[in-house]
């Protein structure tokens, strides 16, 4: 396999991290080619023949700009300059994105209202003083804020780094004499079978001709702040993120989530895929049978990282009837974020005819938006801002309501709630900011 079919493979591997659209770059004789479009991996972009030493690919999900309707938002952006080219990816969200791009429109022109546009021409900037490639792109990520994981092509060179906290996942292997590099650990190993290295955060690697450069970028903030919810829900369950695996800290947090429970409870039912996981501590630990008596039509994608409009017509199951009827069920789920699916789940399997409906949550209540990259960004959208745990489960039709709490989702992860950032559970946020400024630009998108 070439590069652009290596990439392509790999993104195929992590489309659960983004939906709305893919692309790739590669670089040829002639400079780098470029192709993105919306829809799937396997929609977006064709299988082409082509050859080529270097490429890097992205599925989206977006945290700025717009919900299919400019392509240009679409990574990989690229930027031509002469004899220079400059391609990137990146996965996460820069929380100071409007302050430096007003910084920058004085020499440049803007396509999209992205914070991804904005990380390009600030890198061309420090390229375009004379400065060396290491040199301008440590320059340049040293002024963002908030979480990100890049990839960047510079001509046939490659710069890949994460941030000083380590927000977000980033994996990479040398293999033979090609390196590879994945927001998830899994698109690697699948592909080759072996465990590819973590970036380390505040770590920049440049890869150029065989060569490769371990860099840092030269800050110590003292801190981790990995994103808990990447455990709780966003990763592949074969993912290692920052030295864990995730199906090992979901099936923990299942575990004490059973710790809790006081309620008489026939069968343990998950909700798909993602509480599934979850559902096999709790059910072990309980000693209850797990009953897959939801069914989701799998192709239709993840209904959470799709826009409000869509979430109701994604978030469907079919429902096995004859094992509901009479049963007192604990339905398992790995989150409660907005509450609607479960609210629905919930009441169907009531009309149907279960006894009781136990909900049972393996993460702790979801109360805070996030800014660093999930697409929870205002408060009146999450079910438990500002209610009690009575009160959301009273909504959501339930008989009862159970979180585990963030103690329990620290050990279940393995790390201490100063390596980890939990501020969608605790309001507490690793990074300084105005929520309510940074809710009122989500809501003028």
């Amino acid at each position: 396999m070439d590069s652009f079919s290596i990439v392509r493979f790999m993104l195929i591997q992590i489309q659960h991290r983004g939906q709305e659209g893919a692309g790739i770059a590669w670089y040829t004789s002639q400079g780098i080619k470029l192709i993105k479009n919306f829809g799937l991996v396997t929609q977006a972009i064709p299988d082409l023949n082509v050859r080529t030493s270097v490429a890097i690919g992205h599925v989206r999900y977006s945290t700025t700009g717009t919900y299919m309707k400019n392509v240009e938002e679409l990574h990989p952006m690229y930027i031509k300059d002469g004899d220079l080219e400059i391609a990137l990816a990146f996965n996460g969200t820069i929380t100071n994105y409007k302050e430096i791009r007003k910084e920058l429109s004085n020499r440049y022109m803007f396509n999209t209202d992205t914070d991804t546009e904005v990380i390009l021409k600030l890198i061309h900037s420090e390229l375009k003083r004379g400065r060396d490639v290491l040199e301008s792109v440590r320059r340049s990520l040293l002024k963002l804020s908030g979480s990100y994981s890049i990839v960047l092509m510079i001509n046939d060179r490659l710069v890949i780094a994460r941030d000083p906290l380590g927000f977000k996942p980033l994996s990479y292997a040398e293999v033979d004499s090609s390196v590879l590099v994945a927001s998830e650990s899994s698109a690697i190993s699948t592909l080759t079978g072996i465990e590819p290295r973590e970036v380390e955060p505040g770590e920049m690697i440049m890869m150029y001709r065989g060569e490769v450069e371990r860099h840092s970028l030269g800050v110590d903030i003292g801190k981790r702040a990995f994103c808990a919810f990447e455990y709780v829900y966003f990763s592949r369950p074969d993912t290692v993120f920052n030295g864990v695996t995730v199906y090992e800290a979901r099936k923990r947090m299942g575990s004490y989530l059973a710790d809790l429970e006081d309620q008489d409870i026939d069968m343990v039912v998950p909700i798909p895929e993602t509480g599934r996981i979850a559902s096999y501590g709790y059910a072990q630990k309980i000693g209850r049978p797990i009953e897959d008596a939801l069914v989701k039509v799998r192709y239709m994608g993840r209904s959470f990282i799709m826009p409000r409009e869509l979430r109701s017509l994604i978030a469907k199951f079919g429902v096995v009837r004859s094992i509901i009827k009479n049963r007192k069920i604990a339905l398992v789920d790995d989150s409660l974020v907005r509450g609607t699916t479960m609210r629905n789940i919930v009441k169907t399997l009531k009309n149907i005819g279960a006894e009781r409906v136990h909900v049972r949550i393996a993460s702790p209540p979801i109360r805070y938006p996030c800014f660093m990259g999930i697409d929870f960004p205002t408060r009146e959208e999450l079910i438990a801002y500002g209610k009690t745990i009575m009160e959301v489960c009273k909504h959501i039709c339930a008989d009862s309501l159970k979180y585990i709490c963030t103690r329990m989702l620290e050990r279940a992860i393995g790390k201490r709630d100063d390596e980890l950032c939990m501020a969608c559970f605790t309001g507490l946020y690793p990074i300084q900011m105005d929520i309510l400024e940074k809710e009122k630009e989500f809501l003028r998108r």
